[in-house]
């Protein structure tokens, strides 16, 4: 399911409009200019995209299990390992974003994202008192080329896409 999300925003389109396109490993910044989306900034995160094995070194510790008698097989993960590549990643990307904001960079900021990502930049945003998300989406729109982006933001957020 994919959710649209817009806060009221009385500014209307703005060359300082920007839109943060991610996934997991990979995020593209574009900046709203009278001849279209003009790429801003590319973001890459290689290691969210490794295999759990590749990114794991050693083996798993043994532990004695209070509950039971005698060693316990290998403990388990609380956190998928990607995951804790995926929230540095966030946390890069909103740090880059407030310096960005402070400098009067943009004044809008849309965020299509997949739904996990969008979450964990949420969670990063709401870390900075003055970075806010004008509107997002869930969806990964990381593959689209720049036209087919503006034409698909367009019909989302009209007001704030040439």
């Amino acid at each position: 399911m994919v959710s649209l999300t817009t806060k009221e925003n009385p500014r209307m389109a703005k060359v300082g409009t920007w839109f943060l396109v991610a996934d997991k490993s990979r995020a593209t910044l574009y900046k709203n200019t009278d001849d279209g989306l003009g790429t801003v900034r590319e973001f890459d995160h290689p290691a969210a995209r490794a295999h759990t094995g590749d990114l794991m070194t050693g083996h798993r510790g043994r532990r004695r299990d209070q509950a039971q008698a005698g060693p316990r097989s290998a403990m388990e993960r609380q956190t998928p390992v990607q995951e804790t590549e995926v929230v540095p990643f966030a946390k890069e990307i909103c740090d880059w974003l407030h310096n960005q904001e402070a400098r009067n960079a943009f004044s809008d900021l849309f965020v299509v994202a997949e739904p996990e990502m969008l979450g964990f930049l949420r969670d990063h945003v709401d870390t900075h008192a003055n970075l806010e998300i004008a509107g997002s989406l869930d969806k990964n729109l990381t593959h689209e080329s720049a036209s087919e982006l503006r034409d698909r933001l367009r019909t989302l957020w009209p007001e704030s896409v040439m």
